[in-house]
């Protein structure tokens, strides 16, 4: 009986480490995707909206309105209480929107959404958070 419940507790975990890297790599997301889809969720607002910028804004335009809006939104200069979070937020769609490619990957999630968390991919991801804020 021992060795039965012990054959399947290793098949099932076979079973998981199978299935687990097939999910993420059936679909092609690397780690700026995930970054991306992270903080979509966190942001929760339209990227060029937040930087009151066009879709089709250039580099400059982008730098511009960072620069105005990290002026108006920085800690040191607002005294709301969530001024670090919005802070932190603007830095990080800046950081997505310079770069091409990353601005690129976030132009097809406008598009076509975000994936269906409730796959392994959701929970592979949910894992990944909790041990990173453990550790």
């Amino acid at each position: 009986m021992t060795s039965t419940r012990f054959l399947l507790m290793l098949a099932g975990l076979a079973a998981v480490l199978v299935l687990l890297p097939a999910g993420t790599a059936a679909h092609g997301w690397g780690s700026d995707d995930m970054e991306i889809f992270d903080l979509v969720e966190e942001v929760n607002e339209n990227f060029y909206t937040m930087m009151q910028i066009n879709q089709n804004a250039t580099n400059q335009e982008i730098k511009r309105a960072f620069r105005t809006l990290s002026v108006v939104l920085h800690p040191d200069k607002n005294d709301a209480e969530d001024a670090n979070i919005k802070f932190r937020n603007l830095v990080s769609v800046y950081e997505v929107l310079k770069d091409a490619g990353k601005r690129e990957k976030y132009d097809k999630v406008l598009k076509e959404g975000l994936p269906n968390w409730k796959s392994a991919l959701w929970y592979y991801r949910r894992v990944r958070k909790v041990g990173l804020a453990e550790g």
